[in-house]
């Protein structure tokens, strides 16, 4: 307990310390989806990790391919429904093994005037234990984004993420983990989250089929720039010209609650999720209120050797 709570005050003086940037411009929004692609960003209990907890506690080498698709009813960024209403999907092909690697492609397609069209991310990551109990686990990634904007002249944006993460693993109890992802692009920025989960098994059958749901408390932080104050600069009988004042600051910007509901069909998995996102606002002129979101998935576990 002692080392869980050394490791969490470390990362929060480490994130404290860092400087990231925020805006609604298009390009900060192109590299905003790349965080939402990647396995552990916001710290969500996605369905790879999940199979790589058990995997990764087989001691022979086995190889195995996860292919999935996922239909979401928006595309929120810390909450923040800039584009309501804009569903997307997610065709996905990962590489796994049993000693923790795991290498990826995902694909996302969104809905005008969403200003993002597609975006590709290819990403990879190493997983291992740290205790002798594997109660403890690391991870490291990297992922590669590219996406295309909505215009006509369909403009590319690139950037690159390495990120890492620690999972304290309680099964009879609540979870944890706690990540951090720095982004290399036009903006580069600094990013952290938190989450407490607990993976409940609601029925398992006889052939190895389950049932299963597991609550997902995720605090996302990051440096945030803010409409501070709106002042009138001048004026004429048709028109008014404001003077816009922005601030910066650091703090949580969204707290999530996720439960997803997980079916265990042979090699099939199918999963329903609700999300409750309840965003911060830093200043009355931020118009940003609790948003609800629902994703199905379906993926395809095929064992290689």
């Amino acid at each position: 307990m002692k080392i869980s709570i050394n490791i969490l005050t470390a990362c929060i003086v480490i994130l404290v310390a860092c400087e990231s940037v925020y805006a609604q411009s298009t390009d900060e929004i192109l590299d905003q989806l790349t965080y939402d692609l990647n396995d552990e960003d916001q710290s969500e209990l996605t369905v790879q990790e999940s199979i790589l907890d058990d995997l990764i506690k087989v001691n022979t080498t086995h190889h195995f391919l996860y292919s999935g698709l996922s239909l979401s009813s928006s595309a929120p960024y810390a909450g923040r429904e800039y584009y309501a209403g804009l569903g997307s999907t997610l065709p996905q092909v990962f590489y796994i093994n049993t000693k923790g690697w795991m290498f990826g492609l995902g694909i996302v397609k969104y809905e005008s005037p969403f200003p993002v069209s597609t975006s590709f991310v290819m990403s990879g990551g190493y997983s291992f234990y740290m205790d002798k109990k594997k109660k403890t686990r690391m991870r490291f990634g990297y992922s590669r984004g590219t996406s295309f904007d909505n215009t006509e002249k369909h403009e590319i944006s690139s950037s690159n993420t390495f990120s890492t993460s620690i999972t304290f693993i309680k099964p009879k109890f609540i979870s944890s983990r706690i990540g951090y992802s720095y982004m290399v692009s036009q903006y580069n920025s600094h990013q952290f989250a938190a989450s407490f989960y607990k993976k409940i098994r609601l029925k398992k059958w006889s052939n190895g089929n389950s049932l299963e749901i597991t609550p997902d408390l995720n605090f996302y932080f990051s440096d945030h720039e803010y409409l501070a104050d709106i002042s009138i600069a001048s004026e004429t009988d048709t028109e008014i010209f404001y003077n816009y004042q922005y601030a910066e600051t650091f703090g949580l910007l969204n707290t999530a609650l996720s439960i997803p509901l997980e079916i265990n069909l042979g090699d099939f998995d199918l999963t329903l999720e609700y999300t409750h996102n309840m965003p911060r606002r830093f200043s009355s002129y931020e118009d940003f209120h609790v948003s609800r979101s629902f994703s199905f998935s379906i993926g395809y576990f095929l064992f290689i050797q």
